[in-house]
């Protein structure tokens, strides 16, 4: 039985269970999970990065643009 408790230790698994659940999914989905997503390759993590890059260049203009009307207003 569990924790030398005898029968009794079998009623704190439900106890422990959240704690289990964690290290659990902290193990096969955490930091050592490198299987699980393979590495990118070069073009597709180019395309990726320049589709980003264009979307906050875009959010910049837009946040500017709108200082910009801001200080024109005050």
């Amino acid at each position: 039985m569990p924790f030398g408790l005898g029968p009794w230790g079998w009623l704190l698994l439900p106890y422990l269970w959240p704690y289990i659940w964690y290290w659990w999914n902290w193990w096969f989905y955490g930091p050592y999970a490198t299987w699980m997503y393979p590495p990118l390759p070069r073009e597709s993590e180019k395309a990726m990065l320049e589709s980003q890059a264009k979307m906050l260049e875009e959010q910049l203009e837009a946040i500017r643009k709108r200082l910009e009307e801001l200080e024109k207003a005050s």
